[in-house]
């Protein structure tokens, strides 16, 4: 069968309702196979992917089938050449949504987003409120759904369809009533009126910490500046406003991160963004570099400097020694990104000696480095002392309690590793009401 590039309009009136005593969607079933009708949904999937044109009910009849992600991303890639599908997808595509948040999985929601469908539209044909039904599927499938809830969020859901009194305190446990004792703004009131004494009786024992948490922190979060989101679309790194949720109780932290990071992007600075990220252990430093590299969705690699004993394990030794072709891991990761956007987190960099931190000078200065070896997994590198572009990488270094000071800034003996924005972790794990 020739396969066309016309999407198929359907409202989201024709799909099944919601069973509004269990809170699950009704079943939607992948066509059968004529060729074959004991296939996987998966394979199905891609024979009508490769057939038939693109629906919105096909999509969510994959994601109820259990299809892969993989599998139901290719589906979506494989129609992007017509024009219609990103608005297709943005208008009427939240369906999806909904049964992606009914498996629990972060990737689907993910891919979904990824893809332009909106989290914020609403739609009248289910009975709850899209990031209600996460909660309260989650809850009687004894499912942890913090991730799903976190990323629905962060992708504009309004925080406010949850009774506000609910989670306005959020470390007190949400009573079943309406608590009279907390006052709430009264435009809050409506988004939350769908709320029946009935659902409000399942929701609160469904809305556990970090539910409630989250909620309060994207009450509280403001919306990109227009001159941001500008350079962030410019640049492609949309998610990056996302990292307040990824990081308990930092907000300070992830706003001085954001900052810079927007900031060296728009003055379109030819130097590596080199950042110390300072802290007791366990308080989200390590974290927090992920978490760049996950939402910029570049690379990352992480050094543990307490390992370097001098420059020739940060580095690798040079050609002629011996295992000089083996590399280091550092090494071989610029060669590897030589001129890419990535992340460089050097763990423990207060355990390092002043011959290493001289020995990172040039490199987080001015970009400039030259590969000293090289590991066969280097296609970027063809011989030793092969000069790499490592100006994109932003830098962080963590544990520098001992080198920089918050308060007064750095010490002597760090003020020859560079002009370092520290960032200080906040001893507190718990947010600051």
């Amino acid at each position: 069968m020739k396969k066309t590039n016309k999407t198929k309009k359907e409202s989201a009136a024709t799909f099944p309702h919601m069973d509004n005593d269990k809170f699950v969607l009704l079943p939607l079933e992948l066509p059968q196979d004529i060729y074959d009708d004991q296939a996987l949904p998966d394979e199905r999937l891609r024979r009508l992917g490769s057939s038939h044109s693109f629906s919105i009910k096909t999509l969510c009849a994959a994601i109820h089938s259990k299809c892969t992600v993989d599998t139901i991303k290719w589906y979506i890639q494989t129609h992007q050449a017509s024009t219609s599908i990103g608005k297709l997808l943005s208008n009427d595509g939240w369906p999806a949504l909904y049964y992606a948040a009914e498996r629990n999985s972060g990737g689907l929601i993910t891919v979904l987003l990824q893809h332009g469908v909106e989290a914020k539209t609403s739609g009248t044909s289910f009975s709850i409120p899209l990031i209600a039904y996460a909660i309260i599927h989650g809850h009687i499938e004894a499912r942890d759904t913090s991730d799903a809830v976190k990323l629905l969020l962060a992708a504009g859901c309004d925080p406010t369809t949850i009774p506000m009194d609910m989670w306005f305190k959020f470390l007190e446990t949400p009573t079943k009533v309406p608590n009279p004792s907390i006052k709430v703004p009264t435009d809050s009131l409506q988004p939350s009126a769908w709320c029946t004494p009935r659902i409000r009786s399942i929701l609160a024992p469904s809305l556990h910490l970090t539910h409630r948490y989250l909620l309060h922190l994207a009450h509280g979060l403001a919306s990109l500046r227009p001159r941001m989101l500008q350079i962030s679309k410019a640049h492609k790194m949309t998610e990056l406003s996302k990292l307040p949720y990824f990081l308990i109780g930092q907000r300070p932290a992830t706003d001085i991160v954001m900052k810079h990071v927007y900031s060296h992007i728009s003055l379109g600075s030819r130097t590596p963004l080199v950042m110390g990220f300072a802290g007791p252990s366990g308080h989200g430093k390590t974290e927090l570099a992920r978490a760049m590299g996950d939402l910029l969705s570049v690379k990352t690699v992480v050094i543990d400097m307490a390992a370097c004993r001098d420059p020739r394990a940060l580095f690798g030794v040079t050609a002629g020694y011996d295992r000089s072709w083996d590399g280091s891991k550092l090494n071989n990761f610029l060669a590897a990104n030589s001129g890419k956007r990535s992340v460089v987190f050097l763990d423990e960099f207060d355990k390092t000696d002043q011959d290493l931190r001289n020995a990172l000078l040039l490199v987080t200065q001015s970009g400039t480095y030259f590969a000293l070896s090289f590991a066969s997994t280097c296609a970027n590198v063809k011989q030793a002392n092969t000069k790499i572009d490592a100006t994109t990488p932003p830098w962080t270094a963590s544990r520098l309690s001992g080198l920089w000071r918050p308060t007064s800034g750095m010490t002597s003996s760090a003020s020859t590793m560079l002009n370092i924005s520290s960032v200080w972790m906040r001893r507190s794990g718990m947010p600051q009401t």
